[in-house]
């Protein structure tokens, strides 16, 4: 029960190896990297004095930061755009990261499948945009229906505008007071659930002053789109001819939807961990340094973990992995990685509230461990046992043919209630 000891890891691989490597070590989870340039000022980057690291030793002479890549942005994008589509959520998944891959090929399968599925769901999108449009005007056609008017001549007036609004009986008696004062034709043309439905005519010279008298009594305006002419019954059959065809359209492309979640799910699980795994291995590349043809890596481990490392490591070849004992490095401060036990670790958590100890600090997980559940005693055995008891008495009390089990029993048996002593009523003498 103690902070974990730890060292410092030092790497020096072919360059080609490095995405590997650092697949490997993410995949891991032991490994916490530092900046390997830092290392390398300070000396805390050494290497074995052998010959087969004479050149590795050398080339450290040209070192610089690791160029990078955003590659994986994009495929991001394109795979969280499928999510959406297919409606499903997808984790990240290890165990596609387990073999060999290339990720340049799983780039051009996500390419294929986002081409393929976007190239219908344009459509989709499209169409459910003119549904709604359709429906609306179909809402606003409706109040129009009876009308015999061609709305083709009211458009190609060449001196006059027009327009098609709803009133609410107030204004309608307001503006009905005020016809004198509007140079425009107003025709009641039929009624609806939102009001009484109006046709203005007006000279386009007017059509400012008559707007604002018309917003002044809350006109509803109903807009009819350009290309929507002739008799409103006639708007009325295509309108709903169309939609009947969108809605048949929208559902088939619903079905290829579905077909192709079924089709590409766990394809999209495969590369979204990969792509992931992409970004990982750039993010970890702020970290490292390299020359032409070698890369270099630093990062704390656990003591324990080495073997492990190597093990996992060793099947590169011409990669050095190097250990450090941590008082080597003077200048870096080692992080923190508290161990304890199954007893002790769920109360790490309220440790790392008040800040994490510094490494060479003793660990108060145990202590704190221990007096948390001693003061947490204390204070449900004055408070918590009571109300506990309390609300037992409640629920008893609810319950038919419980005598003798309700509210009152409770309260005298709670440890709150136990401490008030009512002094003994004593009858007076005459």
């Amino acid at each position: 029960m103690a902070v974990e000891k730890v060292a410092m890891m030092n790497i020096v691989g072919v360059i080609d190896d490095a995405d590997e490597v650092l697949k490997e070590l993410t995949l891991m989870e032991k490994v916490n990297l530092v900046n390997v340039l830092d290392q390398v000022e300070e000396n805390g980057f050494a290497l074995n004095a052998k010959e087969e690291n004479i050149e590795k030793a050398v080339d450290l002479s040209f070192i610089g930061p690791f160029p990078k890549e955003k590659r994986y942005e994009k495929y991001l994008e394109k795979i969280e755009a499928l999510k959406k589509i297919f409606d499903i959520d997808i984790p990240m998944n290890k165990k596609y990261l387990l073999n060999s891959y290339n990720f340049d090929d799983t780039g051009k399968e996500i390419d294929r499948i986002y081409d393929e599925v976007m190239g219908f769901y344009k459509e989709y999108t499209l169409l459910k945009d003119e549904l709604n449009r359709i429906s609306q005007f179909y809402k606003n056609i409706m109040h129009i229906k009876d009308i015999d008017i061609n709305l083709g001549d009211l458009k190609g007036l060449k001196y006059f505008s027009y327009t098609f609004g709803i009133l609410n009986k107030e204004e309608k008696q307001r503006i009905k007071r005020n016809y004198e004062n509007i140079l425009a034709v107003i025709l009641h043309t039929g009624s609806s659930d939102d009001g009484e439905v109006y046709l203005v005519i007006y000279p386009k010279e007017l059509e400012e002053e008559t707007g604002k008298i018309l917003r002044s009594v809350n006109f509803a305006k109903i807009d009819i789109p350009d290309e929507f002419t002739g008799m409103p019954r006639e708007i009325t059959t295509k309108l709903e001819i169309r939609r009947k065809n969108i809605i048949n359209r929208i559902t088939e492309i619903e079905e290829n939807i579905k077909e192709y979640k079924a089709e590409y799910g766990e394809n999209l699980n495969c590369y979204l961990s990969r792509a992931y795994m992409e970004k990982k291995i750039e993010e970890s590349k702020d970290y490292m340094a390299c020359t032409n043809n070698f890369f270099y890596l630093s990062g704390w481990v656990a003591v324990e973990d080495k073997k492990d490392i190597e093990s996992t490591l060793g099947k590169h070849e011409n990669l050095l992995v190097t250990f450090r004992d941590e008082k080597e490095i003077s200048k870096v401060v080692p992080p923190t990685k508290l161990k304890n036990n199954r007893f002790f670790k769920p109360f790490e958590t309220l440790v790392k509230m008040y800040g994490t100890p510094s490494y060479r600090e003793l660990d108060p997980t145990p202590f704190l461990g221990l007096t948390y559940m001693l003061l947490f005693g204390a204070m449900f055995g004055d408070l918590g046992q009571g109300f506990i008891l309390l609300l037992a008495g409640i629920l008893l009390s609810r319950k038919k043919g419980k005598e003798g089990f309700g509210l009152r029993p409770a309260m005298q048996g709670s440890s709150t209630f136990n401490k008030i002593r009512t002094p003994p009523i004593r009858a007076s003498k005459p």
